[in-house]
């Protein structure tokens, strides 16, 4: 994993609906590295499965985003994206809703990062809608040194953060390697004592839903708080795990 920001990235989005276009933005000082889109869910226990790339990309060493002095809002404006198109409305094989993770690898460090995102498929009316809470990923996350937290903080917690930043190491150091992926995967065998470790609650119950073959399609809680019609589409909504920042239109939804 790349425990020294040799390779990180943050998506433009928490989640795409089909048919349309994401951009991903990636730092390393490399001259070269790989990203490729993975698919989670049980697919015979492998956890995951590829779809996309892996395709080749110029390494780009991305300005490094001030500290707004009043809020200890850290927020990056990186150049350059990766553009991708998320299949279509109408193609049902391509880009099924579900929760994505894109591998990068730098090739000279070999470190490796992920950017996580979610694609939705707003025309399908599944039993269940599934809700990653991305808010409170990024509550927790530390990257540029601040997060709404003062334990993992420098010099007192932020009172705004931004998603326009890569997600940070874990505080709990045996989930290095989801780094990227902010409390969605882990290799923890236990659930760890600091609640704000990663603990992978969200990627267990994505494996298993799908493993038992539940008709279930995705989202974020980013679209609980903008769409909540998305919500009148399906028979249940699930909320797993740590999922504890709402705002006042996610509880009026």
């Amino acid at each position: 994993p790349a425990l020294d920001c040799e390779i990180e990235g943050y998506a433009s989005l928490t989640s795409v609906n089909r048919g349309h276009q994401i951009q991903f933005y990636v730092h390393t000082k490399d001259p070269s590295y790989s990203l490729a889109i993975y698919r989670t869910g049980w697919y015979g226990g492998l956890g995951a499965r590829l779809v996309h790339g892996p395709v080749t990309m110029r390494g780009i060493s991305q300005e490094m985003p001030s500290m707004d002095p009043q809020t200890g809002l850290v927020e990056c404006v990186w150049q350059d994206p990766y553009v991708l198109m998320i299949g279509s409305e109408i193609d049902t094989e391509d880009w099924v809703s579900g929760v994505y993770l894109v591998k990068l690898n730098a090739h000279t460090s070999r470190a490796q990062a992920y950017i996580i995102f979610v694609v939705r498929d707003d025309t399908r009316t599944s039993d269940f809608l599934f809700q990653s809470s991305v808010t409170t990923y990024q509550a927790y996350n530390n990257w540029g040194g601040k997060s709404l937290y003062d334990f993992n903080s420098t010099d007192g917690r932020a009172y705004k953060v931004s998603f326009n930043r890569p997600y940070a190491i874990s505080s709990n150091a045996v989930a290095a390697y989801g780094n990227g992926a902010g409390d969605f995967v882990t290799n923890n065998a236990v659930p760890p004592a600091d609640a704000s470790s990663a603990s992978g609650w969200e990627y267990n119950m994505v494996r298993w839903l799908e493993q038992e073959g539940y008709d279930v399609t995705y989202s974020t809680n980013i679209d609980t708080h903008s769409d909540g019609w998305l919500l009148d589409r399906h028979k249940g909504w699930l909320s797993v795990g740590h999922d504890e920042y709402w705002a006042w239109e996610m509880r009026a939804t």
